[in-house]
């Protein structure tokens, strides 16, 4: 078995030379058989001794040709495992700066510990704070981000250990002749973490969609048998269905809004499921400061999926929104905010303790303002400042959002956001059920190699 201690020595670079030298015998042993070749088109005599040498030569060049598949499959597999160790390398990179940056020491058994650093904010907090420092947003914080290590750490290994497999069936295969699987290309490999085991009290969204984006796995709403046009105009803070309103099954329903200029408009279409229960809405946004708002996405209903445009909300139970997907991400159409519902929502949910601010959050966009975010509440979700800000060397959804920006001019950019709501460490950390306990987003270009990056809002 492959140990941390031996990934962490692993260089493609000797894999990259062997291969090269492999393949320059082939080219070497090619050359051969050529001359073979010519060499027995120019035999024209006959008798005994011709016959025998010309044979000779055949059996020459049947020899070289077992040689020279072999050299290639010896090739294919070494240039395949070469890809596969700088993917290695890559995640073990990786794992090790996210150790480094949250103050975590993985040892050379791969073993992750909580360092001095995090013990010694959660022994300030407690402090402060006058609670046990095991309760502490800042311990919180240092356990969430050893269960990550751990998970990123296994992932590696995993990884390792099957490319270690690879490479040694497919050299025992070549030398047998047989055709091997590597090609030369790179081998499948999770470079992040793996499942995340986030506890009973965890919500983590079992349906999520997995990279790359297939549209029925995120947006799948109930067959509608007849389309119609609800028989009266919602008012501006009504939600859709209105109470005591009986909906009938397998139904497509078109909803307007009404109360004047500043508030008409179309609110979309919601679709109903065989007990006549709204199970999706195709929603319709306004943007533009100052007009009218979709208040079916001021107040979302439980257990719903939302369409806009080209983002996908899910609420859970609570109305919260546990999951976004937004497929090909763009910076064409120029989003909204609105200052009101965006600071109430971060506002809600600080934490002051004997009149000092603990936690201190943000209204923090799911979808930015900048890739055409909406300004309606199922667009926020309470961020703590140091994820939803800039902070120079810390992973944080601006960073995300500035890449997302870089990258989708010129690439189809697909997201998945994983609003995560934990009970218990809500409760620990002393904050509403509404903020999120981490953010686990996933991203890929141009339907390759998905990245996954988490995100700790509580404690940071």
């Amino acid at each position: 078995m492959v140990s941390w201690s031996d990934v962490t020595r692993w260089d493609a670079g000797p894999l990259n030379e062997a291969a090269q030298t492999v393949s320059h015998r082939a080219e070497k042993l090619t050359d051969v058989r050529d001359g073979l070749d010519r060499a027995r088109s120019r035999f024209s005599s006959k008798g005994n001794a011709a016959s025998s040498a010309h044979n000779s030569l055949g059996d020459h060049d049947g020899t070289a040709a077992g040689l020279l598949g072999r050299l290639n499959g010896y090739n294919s597999a070494l240039g395949g495992a070469a890809t596969a160790v700088a993917g290695i390398q890559q995640a073990v990179t990786q794992t090790q700066s996210f150790a480094t940056a949250n103050g975590l020491i993985i040892d050379t058994s791969g073993n992750v510990s909580i360092g001095p650093g995090p013990r010694a904010a959660a022994t300030a907090q407690a402090v402060s704070m006058r609670i046990p420092p095991a309760s502490t947003p800042a311990w919180t914080k240092a356990l969430a981000d050893q269960a990550t290590a751990v998970s990123m750490v296994r992932s590696v290994l995993t990884s390792a250990n099957q490319v270690d497999a690879s490479l040694g069936n497919n050299i025992v295969a070549a030398s047998e002749g047989v055709e091997t699987s590597a090609k030369g290309q790179e081998v499948p490999i999770q470079l992040m973490s793996e499942t995340f085991d986030l506890g009973e009290s965890g919500t983590a969204t079992g349906d999520a969609p997995s990279l790359p984006l297939n549209e029925k796995d995120y947006w799948n709403p109930p067959k509608a048998d007849k389309e119609v046009k609800f028989d009266r105009e919602l008012g501006k803070d009504e939600t859709f269905p209105p109470d005591g309103t009986k909906l009938e099954p397998n139904t497509r329903y078109e909803v307007h809004q009404g109360g004047g200029a500043k508030s008409d408009m179309s609110r979309g279409y919601y679709y109903t499921d065989a007990d006549g229960n709204v199970t999706h809405v195709d929603a319709n946004v306004n943007r533009e400061e100052g007009s009218a708002l979709n208040y079916d996405l001021r107040e979302p209903a439980p257990n719903t999926t939302y369409r806009v445009d080209n983002v996908v909300y899910k609420t859970d139970s609570q109305s919260r929104t546990e999951l976004a997907v937004i497929e090909d991400i763009s910076h064409e159409i120029k989003g909204g905010r609105h200052q009101g519902i965006q600071g109430s929502v971060g506002r809600e949910a600080d934490l002051t303790i004997d009149g000092k601010k603990v936690l201190d959050f943000d209204g923090g966009h799911i979808n930015a303002a900048m890739s055409g975010g909406i300004r309606e509440e199922i667009n926020y979700t309470p961020q703590n400042v140091d994820v939803n800000q800039s902070r120079k060397g810390v992973e944080n959804y601006y960073a995300l959002e500035q890449k997302w920006k870089d990258l989708s001019p010129n690439n189809k950019v697909d997201v998945v956001i994983r609003n995560i709501y934990e009970e218990d460490v809500q409760k620990s950390a002393g904050v509403n059920s509404n903020v999120p306990t981490k953010y686990i987003v996933q991203y890929d270009v141009n339907g390759k190699d998905p990245v996954e990056v988490v995100m700790n809002n509580v404690g940071q």
